[in-house]
């Protein structure tokens, strides 16, 4: 079974086989290289790219891994992978593929720690009260003749 998108571990090995390969990038610069490209490919497709990219002495940092290049040549995307393919069907998310739709990860993901919208009323002591009362006695303030 071929795998969609890498995981972790995958892609700690694969950074480690990387930074093998290419002694002067180090293992965390290729795992966040790996972990912005993720979306570009299937596992296989990322790991034959990242390996392309590492060969390719003109290519400084890891970072190339992410971005568009000949390291992406010899690997079918996934724009390209067919003619057509199922789109997903959520209003607002019909730009990715139905197999690997990135609105819906970032939904379940958003779903699993919801943030509280409203914020607890903060006591803020007597101080406000204090500042109206002055303002009105200072307003309210007549001199005696």
């Amino acid at each position: 079974m071929m795998t969609i998108e890498i995981n972790g571990d995958q892609a700690r090995a694969l950074a480690a086989l990387v930074a093998a390969l290419r002694p002067d990038w180090d293992a965390p610069g290729v795992l966040a290289a790996l972990r912005d490209g993720r979306t570009k490919g299937t596992a296989d497709q990322l790991a034959h790219a990242a390996i392309n990219a590492a060969m390719d002495p003109a290519n400084r940092t890891p970072a190339v891994i992410a971005l568009d290049g000949s390291h992406w040549a010899s690997v079918r995307p996934v724009e390209t992978r067919g003619a057509k393919f199922d789109r997903c069907t959520r209003p607002g998310h019909e730009q990715w593929p139905a197999w690997h739709c990135a609105g819906c990860r970032a939904d379940a993901r958003a779903a699993d720690s919801p943030r509280e919208t409203t914020p607890e009323p903060v006591d803020v002591g007597p101080g406000p009260e204090l500042a109206r009362t002055a303002l009105h006695a200072a307003l309210t303030h007549q001199e005696k003749p």
